[in-house]
């Protein structure tokens, strides 16, 4: 079965369109002498869908809002058949679209040129308008950041959105045929078949609950590592690993040349190449991370730095705002990599009873991979362990030094010379760190031996709703651990991510999973 992650929610709810059109001289202006023809194009709502539309995996759809639906502006791209190189473009602003039955919209006649032509559109195009000569099957958008996703391309009321591209074969890359004569005046447009469209972003949403209740409490199956850890709550979490490029239209393929790949899979998604690193991330990615965290060590495993950068997570009260982020498959030999995989960084807060609190309230150590609530209990199974300390009592001059770490200026600066002097993890407040990387649940081909046929990926106008059910390890003390050095080349597999997510994946397409991290 094919992914086909399409925008049902494109115009619910459209009883009026507050899109301001352009006057008649602006339409006169945009246009060249010779236009002899009018068009009318209609663009599909989620009533005039054909009930084929998509397959959308056993989680099925959920409608966008308002806001996620509307169509601020248009711009129709009139292509070369076959080519998809833009002759003629048109932006439409206010007035020139209208409502119609069963929450479609479609332009108003629009005066252009004679011919014949493929149709593309791209709603609230924002800065991303085409010329002619430009080939809308090749144009790719770059420079995204976690801002521009906020600001543009997944703002309230300015979503954008493209032709669906579902890679059926060749006709799915062409745009609606149609033919402009001199016989399609005012009264009588040519049209072309109805353009249906995509949000190009994907939407991640994420909660926390034992019960599937969202209250962030989850259970905490680690007794066998620390029995005093009675329970663990989510604080928050951030996007790993964004995508700095995108293309204007949905690309597939089976074997990716660029990467020396041939998959199993009839079709896998295609993005622009972009430069992957070591785990730290790739070059092009943001949110690698090296934003979460910077990790120092020499070829005989000597640490110099293990500091925790994690700073601005939105506080998880249940109801977290979605992130938005543009499609990525890490098109490599290996199916994904650490350094280029979209997913998530959750930030668990742990209950520790008996915590020393030297490092914050429920703060907990570990060292040699055992876990102790106090440097005392640390101390009395690993008496060399603070052997580096200045004073006969070594225990209690490792303490105060984490006193005085804990009450610095620059408090992970501090921590981490403390944690790399003594090779000890210092959960700070009793914080622990998971990263979660993200497959796509829809995306299944019959064909294929494997097990769990999904491979890891974010598709655009596609929801990943993740749920973490319960965390069955101890997670890390800075995001990603301190190993930085993980082979790029390997498989991304969450063998190191310690809890259970249910994630669905949703007019919006759901992608849906639950997740153990173990």
């Amino acid at each position: 079965m094919k992914p086909r992650h399409l925008f049902w929610g494109l115009v619910s709810g459209l009883a009026v369109l507050s899109i301001s059109a352009c006057s008649r001289e602006e339409m006169k202006e945009q246009n060249v002498s010779d236009v002899q023809g009018y068009i009318s194009v209609q663009l599909a709502g989620p009533a005039v869908r054909p009930s084929t539309r998509t397959v959308a995996g056993e989680n099925g759809t959920e409608a966008g809002t308002e806001v996620q639906n509307k169509i601020s502006s248009i711009q129709i791209l009139l292509c070369a058949p076959g080519t998809g190189a833009v002759q003629f473009s048109h932006t439409l602003d206010a007035g020139n679209l209208i409502p119609i039955a069963g929450n479609g919209v479609k332009t108003k006649p629009i005066k252009v040129q004679t011919g014949t032509f493929e149709v593309y559109v791209i709603a609230n195009p924002g800065t991303h308008t085409l010329s002619a000569g430009d080939d809308v099957n090749d144009y790719v958008i770059s420079s995204i950041t976690e801002a521009g996703m906020k600001g543009s391309y997944a703002a309230d009321n300015t979503f954008l959105m493209f032709n669906e591209c579902n890679g059926n074969g060749a006709d799915d890359v062409k745009g609606s045929a149609i033919t402009i004569t001199e016989a399609n005046g005012l009264e009588n447009p040519a049209t072309c078949n109805v353009i249906k469209l995509d949000r190009l972003a994907a939407q991640i949403r994420s909660q926390a609950s034992a019960d599937g209740g969202g209250d962030g409490k989850v259970t905490a199956n680690v007794g066998s590592q620390l029995p005093s850890l009675t329970s663990a709550t989510l604080v928050g979490f951030r996007l790993l690993n964004g995508a700095t490029k995108t293309n204007l239209q949905q690309h597939w393929t089976k074997a990716v040349s660029e990467q020396g790949a041939t998959f199993e899979w009839d079709n896998v998604l295609v993005t622009p190449v972009m430069s992957y690193g070591t785990n730290a991330g790739g070059s092009e990615f943001y949110n690698a991370l090296t934003d979460f965290r910077s990790v120092v060590k020499n070829d005989s495993e000597v640490y110099s730095e293990a500091k925790d950068l994690y700073a601005s997570i939105p506080a998880y009260n249940g109801e977290t705002g979605a992130i938005f982020c543009m499609e990525n498959h890490p098109s490599t030999t290996e199916i994904a990599r650490y350094g280029n995989t979209t997913g998530l960084i959750y930030q668990f807060k742990a209950t520790v009873t008996g915590s020393d609190n030297l490092a914050g309230e429920n703060s907990f150590y570990c060292y040699n991979n055992e876990y102790f609530a106090t440097l005392a209990a640390l101390a009395a199974k690993y008496p060399q362990a603070f052997a580096a300390a200045i004073g006969d009592d070594k225990l209690a001059a490792a303490s105060a030094e984490l006193t005085t770490a804990m009450a610095s200026s620059d408090v992970e600066k501090s921590l981490s010379d403390f944690r790399v002097k003594y090779n000890i993890m210092v959960y700070k407040n009793g914080i622990m760190y998971y990263t979660w990387f993200i497959k796509d649940k829809n995306y299944i081909d019959s064909s294929i031996s494997e097990t769990d046929k999904s491979y890891y990926s974010v598709m655009r106008n596609t929801i990943y709703d993740l749920t973490v059910k319960s965390l069955s390890r101890i997670g890390t003390d800075i995001p990603g651990g301190w190993n930085p050095n993980v082979d790029p080349d390997d498989p991304v597999v969450n063998k190191d991510v310690y809890m259970v997510v249910e994630a669905k994946v949703n007019d919006w397409v759901l992608s849906t999973e639950d997740i153990v991290l173990e």
